[in-house]
Parts: structure tokens; C-alpha cells; sequence
């Protein structure tokens, strides 16, 4: 296979004006339904090395591509596309050799329901040498899929912990060559495939993390129901991470250049995880790097090309960086001046050339790309992320805290559409999904914006077990299904009817996966709040959902916490308390759906029906659990603007 020129970009842009027509667009509600399904035009772009070209995800006919060009736009590229897979990411490892990860969906014998996997290859920058880089050490059953037999087996998710920046024609890559759950390191020549193993498997290990030296320092992984660890000083000598005391207290985010000292997260005075240095052989804390008084820290920020930690990131409302390195935090700031009020991130540098990479976006803009010669002190345009979307008819989502009905604030965001009066508005309550340690955010969303663009108030409340706002707030939220994690969304909802904000009678509560599980639970136990309700690949079945989950890697760790505490799962579970529902239930479940089968949601349709509920039920064909295809997301749009329209609209 071969890079393909980049008149197949030119055919879709036309095909795409010839979607959206004319621009003429004057209000949100003329934004066609197509404009907020569609994939991003321009994603996850990186510099090659010596910051001449580079490589973009785009999105052709619904599906993730790869495109490489000059930094002027010439010379465009597409990589080799696969039909039945995804373009995950891609790496240059040099000037001229790019890696790329495919990703697919399989049905394999010895798995219980589908696997998403991922395939290694390697191209060059002028098309030629495609080669498959990773193959099996044995071939197991894989059952039915739409692959060509020319392709080899997949793998269970390929990681690049390191290019080797210093040995361009190697790699190190972790996988699991023989579907067993344990992952082993190989160091693999870019060009042969050819390989030497630098770390052997070990019993329930699936994640290896590189210290600066790009030696192997930390594995962790699940065995059966618990999660455990080994820690290294880079002397081959490992230690189990319960040996250590600071390990109850502090985890791991980082290590640093000194082979005692690491970077952890951990409590701050305001009860928020902030980032610390620790000796890990002493369990003393050498210096807090990073607090803030109402969230948390995320991840550390490296400088670009290497594994020195440099700065971090953390979510107020939308995502910032804060930079220890005085350098960096002055680049920062002189690109940030062209922006301000928005949220701007540092992508990529070249290795050779004082060329940046930054991502603007905020709450009305999904994002652009822009490059920055800071020698020259030049910025230019790359390109939107989404080039039909026009931030100025985008809707503002604000911050606001409820207080719940025990005095716990419950951080929210609320959507309200452009241009209308926020008195007695048809609303959505929509919880996120996870539950434990997601939260929403006030970045860009492409379906709130769209159910704020027709019309309706949209109010996300994080509730507790969101993360981002200290440990103590997400750990309430430990097996509250159906108890405070969906009081809290209670709460919310009579919050924005007090307000006003809200027509007490057109209320509808819609989510995904557990989001969808809320849902579906808010029509059970507050069948007077809620007019309708829809869940995307929702949970309905929490036993059923368990048996799935005790099947996979980490499942039996993680379904400790779902479910409400000394409670029959069946009291707190859609399917068995399905007699309650008096509202009308949209249920959209994906077919190729890894996470939650999309037969709980049949099952629960054919329940309601039998019941004589009103329940409507669509199976979506291809677009996972998080509907990462465009067609997915156009049917989720379709179907909620449908029902929406029926059952609260004006």
C-alpha cells in the first residue's frame, strides 16, 4: 500500500459543500444536524523533526484518516486506509518514516463478546515500504470480522512508551502479542520488524511506564479482582508498590532524573490532589509543585521529545497549563496574549527548529491549530478543528454551583440557547457517563451544542464520584448508583426549575452509558421531574453488566464499586424495576458496542414493551461505545432531535 495524493481531501471538501449549502447561516437553528455529527476536520497534529511537514487526523467518509504536509499546506498526503478500521494515532519516528496504529473491533472465540485491538505498521514519507510492524508470537481463534486475510492478527492495544529520539531506527512498543493479559516491552526496528524483547510479561501486568533514561521503572496492572504494582530504581531490582507506606497516600505521576526521587499526586490544605516530589525510599515529601484550591491536578506536561517533567495541566473549567520551566511558561504566555479568555495548550515542538504547535479552544470554539516561530515571534493558522462550525452561533455554557439537598455544592454547567428568554425553557439534565473520576467541562460539546442550537437548556451536573474536585468528593460517589450520585442530579433538576430557568412540565433527562443508566433511574424514582428520558448505551442491567465485566481485564476491580451498598443490585437496576417507567424511553445502543452489550438495551426494550410502556429502540451499527463513527453520531442526533421535538418540544 502506498500514500495516496491528496485529491481525495478535494472530493470530500466538495461533497461537504455540497452538505452544508450555502453559508448563509444567521441562527443556531440552521446549523444543519450533519455540522455537529461530523468527525473533526483537523486533529492531533505533530511536527516531523526537523519541523518542515506535518501530520494531521482527518476524518473521510465518517472515519479517521491520516494526512501529512509541508507546514504551508503543500504537498499534501493521505496515509494507506483500511475500511473495516480507524486511524488511532500516528508517531514520526523520523523525517521520512511514519508509524501508524490502526484500530479495530474483532469477535474472537476466545473473548467474551467484541474486542477493540490495534495493528502497528510503518510508511515512508514518499509512500513506499508500508510494512506491518508487529506480528504475533502464536495466532489464536479470531473469529468472524470484515478484514482481508492479508492482514495480520491484530493485537490488544499497541503503546509506544518511547521513539528512542536518540536511535531513530528503533522503537520500544508494549503490547500483548498473545492475547493473554499480560503485556510484555519490545525494542523493534521501524524498518524490519525485527525485534529483541526488553521486558518479559509478567502475571497480571498490562502498563509499563519509562523513566527519563527510557528505562522501564513502574508496572501495574489487575489480577483478578485487585489492582497492584512494582516499582524500580532503575537497578532491576522491583518492589512491590504495598511495600511502601506514601503508597496508600500518593500515586505515582512521574519520575524524575534522580533514581529516588518521584513526582506524585496527592492531598493538598484544600483537600484537592496537587503534585508533589517524594523520595520514594524515605516516603518524605521534597516539595509541592502545584496546588489548586478547587481541583485537582491532571497529568505532567514533558518537555516535547524527552520524559523531563516540565509543567502540568488541570481543569478549571476548561483545560490549563501551569509550567515549572521559566522558558516554556514565557512561550506560553506570549502565545496565549493573541487569546485570551480561551484555553490554550501546547501540542508539539520540532526537535530542531523554535517551532510550536498550540491548540486554542473554549467553551463556543472546538478548537484551531496554530503554529508559533518563536524565534521570529510568527503565529499562523494550521487549521480549525471544525471549519463549519462558527463559534459566534455557538451557545455560552456557564459555571454554576447547586447546593445539594445536604449542602454538598454540585459543580454544574449550564447551556442555554442562543438569543431566547431562560425563563421556562424545555430542558435536558444530563448526567455524564464513567461514573467514578469523569467530569464534565465547559469545552466545546457536540451534543449539548446541538441540543442547545434547537431550542432547549441544557444543564450537566457533576455529581458526586466526579473527579477533578478531591478524593473525598469522588469517593462518595463509591456504590451510589441510584443513591447520592443520582440525588445530586435530583437536585440539580429542581435547581433549574426553582431558578426559573426551566418549564417544570418539559424537563427530559438524557446520557450516555452510565449517564444512560441516570437516565433511565430518573424516570423510575422521580417519575414526576422528568417528561421523557433517553439512554445512549446505557447501563440497564447492573448484574447482567457485572457478569459481562468479570470476563475482562480489570473488570472484577472495577464492579466493586458499582451498584448502591447493601442493596439487591436488581432494586437499583432499569430492567428490574421497569414496571415504574410511566415516561416515554428512547434506548440507541451501538452493535459493535466493547463496553455495555448492546443486548441490555434489547433486553430492557422488549421489557418496557411487554409492560406497555412506550419505549423506542435503535440499533446502531457502527460506532462503539463512545459513537466515534459520524453516521453514529448522526442517528444519536436524528433520533434525540425526533424525540426531544415530540415529547418537550414547543
Amino acid at each position: 500500500m502506498r500514500l495516496i495524493f491528496v485529491a481525495v481531501l478535494v472530493n470530500i471538501a466538495l461533497i461537504t459543500n455540497t452538505v452544508w449549502a450555502q453559508e448563509t447561516t444567521q441562527k443556531p437553528a440552521d446549523i444543519p444536524i450533519e455540522a455537529f455529527a461530523a468527525l473533526p476536520d483537523f486533529s492531533s497534529p505533530k511536527l516531523s523533526p526537523n519541523g518542515e511537514h506535518v501530520g494531521f487526523i482527518t476524518s473521510i467518509q465518517g472515519k479517521n484518516a491520516a494526512f501529512f504536509q509541508k507546514l504551508d499546506g503543500t504537498e499534501m498526503l493521505a496515509a494507506p486506509s483500511i475500511e473495516a478500521a480507524n486511524i488511532k494515532e500516528f508517531h514520526w519516528a523520523t523525517d521520512q518514516r511514519i508509524l501508524l496504529i490502526y484500530e479495530f473491533s474483532f469477535n474472537r472465540k476466545q473473548f467474551t463478546g467484541l474486542s477493540t485491538e490495534t495493528r502497528l505498521a510503518g510508511v515512508d514519507r514518499d509512500g513506499n515500504n508500508f510494512k506491518w510492524i508487529i506480528l504475533p508470537k502464536k495466532v489464536r481463534g479470531y473469529g468472524q470480522s470484515k478484514l482481508h486475510l492479508e492482514y495480520p492478527p491484530a493485537q490488544l492495544q499497541h503503546v509506544i512508551p518511547s521513539l528512542l529520539p536518540h536511535n531513530p531506527d528503533e522503537i520500544l512498543v508494549s503490547l500483548d502479542s498473545d492475547q493473554n493479559g499480560k503485556w510484555e516491552i519490545r525494542r523493534v526496528n521501524i524498518h524490519t520488524g525485527k525485534f529483541r524483547q526488553i521486558r518479559a510479561e509478567m502475571r497480571g501486568i498490562q502498563e509499563w511506564t519509562l523513566g527519563p533514561d527510557n528505562g522501564v521503572r513502574l508496572a501495574t496492572g489487575y489480577e483478578r479482582s485487585e489492582f497492584f504494582g512494582y516499582i524500580s530504581q532503575g537497578s532491576g531490582h522491583w518492589k512491590k508498590l504495598e511495600d511502601y507506606n506514601w503508597w496508600k497516600t500518593y500515586s505515582i505521576k512521574g519520575f524524575s532524573e534522580n533514581s529516588e526521587i518521584i513526582f506524585v499526586a496527592g492531598p493538598t490544605e484544600h483537600g484537592t490532589q496537587g503534585l508533589f516530589t517524594l523520595n520514594m525510599n524515605t516516603g518524605d515529601i521534597i516539595e509541592q509543585l502545584f496546588a489548586h484550591p478547587k481541583v485537582d491536578v491532571s497529568d505532567l506536561i514533558f518537555a516535547p521529545h524527552s520524559k523531563k517533567v516540565v509543567g502540568v495541566t488541570f481543569i478549571d473549567d476548561l483545560p490549563r497549563e501551569f509550567y515549572f520551566e521559566e522558558h516554556l511558561r514565557q512561550i506560553h504566555q506570549n502565545f496565549s496574549l493573541a487569546f485570551p479568555q480561551q484555553s490554550v495548550q501546547l501540542v508539539d515542538r520540532s526537535q530542531t527548529k523554535p517551532i510550536y504547535i498550540f491548540r486554542v479552544s473554549s467553551d463556543k470554539n472546538p478548537g484551531a491549530y496554530y503554529w508559533f516561530n518563536v524565534e521570529k515571534n510568527q503565529i499562523g493558522s494550521i487549521f480549525p478543528a471544525r471549519k463549519i462550525i462558527k463559534p459566534e452561533l455557538m451557545s455560552t455554557v456557564k459555571s454554576v454551583e447547586i447546593v445539594a439537598s445536604d449542602d454538598t455544592i454540585i459543580p454544574s454547567y449550564l447551556t442555554l440557547p442562543q438569543n431566547m428568554n431562560a425563563h421556562k425553557l424545555p430542558t435536558i439534565i444530563m448526567p455524564h457517563g464513567g461514573p467514578l473520576g469523569i467530569r464534565d467541562t465547559a469545552e466545546w460539546d457536540f451534543w449539548t451544542q446541538f441540543i442547545a442550537s434547537r431550542g432547549y437548556a441544557v444543564l450537566q451536573p457533576n455529581f458526586r464520584g466526579s473527579g477533578g474536585y478531591g478524593p473525598a468528593f469522588q469517593n462518595e460517589g463509591y456504590k451510589e448508583w441510584g443513591g447520592k450520585m443520582q440525588r445530586d442530579v435530583v437536585d440539580a433538576t429542581k435547581w433549574v426549575i426553582e431558578q426559573g430557568i426551566s418549564d417544570p412540565d418539559r424537563v427530559c433527562i438524557i446520557g450516555a452509558s452510565y449517564g444512560g443508566y441516570a437516565a433511565l433511574m430518573g424516570i423510575i424514582k422521580d417519575p414526576d421531574l422528568y417528561a421523557c428520558a433517553i439512554s445512549v448505551n446505557g447501563v440497564t442491567d447492573i448484574a447482567a453488566l457485572k457478569r459481562y465485566d468479570r470476563n475482562t481485564i480489570g473488570g472484577r476491580a472495577w464492579i466493586k464499586s458499582m451498584g448502591l451498598k447493601n442493596t439487591n443490585d436488581k432494586i437499583v437496576s432499569p430492567f428490574h424495576q421497569a414496571e415504574k417507567i410511566l415516561a416515554p424511553v428512547l434506548l440507541l445502543s451501538s452493535e459493535n458496542d466493547v463496553r455495555v452489550p448492546y443486548k441490555l438495551s434489547q433486553k430492557m426494550h422488549n421489557r418496557l414493551k411487554k409492560l406497555g410502556k412506550k419505549s423506542t429502540f435503535k440499533i446502531i451499527q457502527d460506532g462503539g461505545h463512545h459513537m466515534v463513527t459520524a453516521q453514529s453520531r448522526l442517528t444519536m442526533l436524528r433520533e434525540t432531535e425526533k424525540f426531544l421535538a415530540e415529547h418537550i418540544g414547543q
